[in-house]
């Protein structure tokens, strides 16, 4: 009797041991399922990346290739427009004008048109013309004249807050102004630079009509002068007002001719 005990419980134990193996089994078959599952998707995300990685550098190379485009593109337009603009201390015989072909052959990679803009122009040849947008009542003696107006200002050297010219560069300029006197008036006028007047005109009117007079000088001024008009403080004297309308601008103008 105690033999079949012995035998049965042996039995038991080694069922327990073998049911105990199997669940252990079945736990390391999950776990490297899961480590199967996680590797499989590293290997997706790395393959994503390397891909991604290929595509950055086409589109990098791409862009370097536009970027080297494009600064050739400039260089030839550059080219271009120094041939636009007329060479400084050169004569008409040895100006060789741009072609349209050379225009339209400049840049044959993307289009056959292209829009050339002027260049802006060059500060150290300044050139201005303003006028007076309404007539000047009465203006005494000593009055800068304000051309209010501005047609030209290449430079932007002439202020018309002001009237006053300051110059940008050396060089020989011409200054020009118009004066136009209403019915019945007498407006003596000079041109100053700096502290100097260096032109005069006079413009008096009988009966009922308007007078207009213009004065031209030549001068050399250095980089910093400053040109204006105004009515004169001595002499002939200041009465009546200084007309300006569409039929006779009263006006100020000057530009750099070396």
């Amino acid at each position: 009797m105690s033999c079949f005990v012995i035998i049965f419980l042996f039995n038991i134990f080694q069922v327990n041991c073998l049911t105990s193996a199997d669940e252990t089994v079945v736990r390391f078959q999950n776990i490297e399922n899961q480590l199967t599952g996680q590797l499989f998707q590293l290997e997706k995300r790395l393959t994503s990346l390397k891909n991604e990685n290929s595509e950055l550098s086409k589109s990098r190379d791409a862009l370097q290739n536009i970027v080297y485009s494009q600064k050739e593109d400039i260089a030839a337009l550059d080219s271009l427009i120094d041939k636009l603009d007329f060479p400084e201390n050169q004569t008409n015989s040895n100006y060789e004008p741009v072609t349209q072909s050379e225009i339209d052959n400049s840049d044959g990679r993307h289009t056959k048109r292209r829009i050339i803009y002027p260049r802006q122009s060059r500060v150290n040849s300044p050139a201005f013309y303003a006028y007076m947008s309404t007539n000047e009542a009465s203006p005494g003696q000593h009055h800068t004249l304000i051309f209010n107006s501005v047609i030209t200002n290449i430079g932007n050297a002439y202020n018309q807050y002001s009237g006053i010219f300051t110059v940008p560069s050396n060089g020989m300029y011409v200054l020009s102004y118009t004066i136009t006197s209403d019915s019945g008036a007498n407006i003596p006028v000079e041109i100053v630079k700096n502290a100097g007047v260096i032109g005069s005109l006079l413009t008096r009117t009988y009966s009922n009509y308007r007078h207009s007079v213009s004065s031209t000088v030549v001068v050399s001024m250095n980089a910093g002068d400053v040109c204006y008009v105004r009515t004169s403080g001595s002499g002939a004297t200041t009465s009546g007002n200084i007309f300006s309308g569409t039929e006779a601008r009263t006006s100020f103008t000057g530009w750099r001719i070396e």
